[in-house]
């Protein structure tokens, strides 16, 4: 067989979360990035082909530790450290809609198909099912 291999950089913090949909088409990543004056969750989109970076996408407040991508690709759902559940429309690369009701960490991800409805679990020893609306 034959492997091929891209190197993408860019992170300037541990990996702690990587996912991509069906077809390799696209690929996102989840870490901190930290400053001097704070840290917040960073998750980075990818172009498979080239190794490019290809967005970012911000409004975690602290490590993004789950991800998932939908087989589409236009959608992406993750889970931090800081609590939150959020997806993401990947095209736009913003946030639309925020989930908080877990007490302590998002660890685990998994979706429906379409991305309707979402099932989180995480430190605080709890599994949520939300349905997004």
């Amino acid at each position: 067989g034959q492997v091929s291999l891209h190197k993408c950089t860019g992170h300037q913090d541990s990996i702690y979360s990587i996912a991509t949909n069906a077809g390799g088409t696209v690929v996102v990543s989840g870490s901190i990035e930290r400053t001097s004056a704070n840290a917040r969750g960073m998750v980075r989109m990818w172009d498979p082909r080239s190794g490019e970076q290809a967005g970012r996408l911000k409004g975690h407040t602290d490590n993004v530790r789950a991800l998932l991508v939908s087989e589409d690709g236009r959608q992406c759902i993750s889970g931090s450290s800081d609590a939150t559940v959020k997806l993401w429309d990947l095209g736009q690369q913003r946030c639309v809609h925020t989930v908080a009701v877990h007490t302590d960490s998002v660890w685990a991800l998994a979706a429906t198909g379409d991305f309707s409805s979402v099932l989180s679990g995480g430190r605080d020893l709890c599994v949520y099912l939300t349905e997004f609306r």
